[in-house]
């Protein structure tokens, strides 16, 4: 999980962007990694800490690798929901849409998510 040391808050925010980049296509490979509460809790930490940035495109890059996240780890967003809502909550009314779009998104996947899982789908 090399790609999450580079989502450090110490390290630039074109490297944390960077990373944030790697970690969202790299999901779908280190399953057997994400199975692991120690690790799951890291990623989610450092994914909650660069979308608490300040800088607009570390914070976009944040919230579309949190998208990824709950469409690839749904069945352990539980543990993380309310530090997920206590991040996200005032994005959901930015003035940006740039931000509110993927805000509101992370949340319609999961809600699509439990549709389908209660459909059996």
């Amino acid at each position: 999980m090399g790609i999450c040391y580079g989502l450090d808050a110490k390290e630039r925010d074109d490297i944390r962007i960077i990373s944030l980049t790697a970690l969202r296509n790299s999901f779908s490979f280190i399953r057997e990694q994400m199975e692991k509460q120690n690790i799951r809790k890291f990623v989610v930490e450092k994914l909650l800490e660069s979308a608490n940035s300040n800088n607009k495109k570390l914070l976009i890059a944040a919230l579309q690798t949190l998208i990824e996240y709950v469409k690839f780890y749904y069945e352990s967003i539980q543990e993380f929901l309310k530090d997920l809502w206590d991040t996200l909550k005032n994005y959901l009314s930015h003035s940006d849409k740039e931000i509110v779009v993927p805000a509101i998104e992370i949340w319609n996947t999961i809600s699509v998510e439990d549709k389908e899982r209660a459909a059996g789908i």
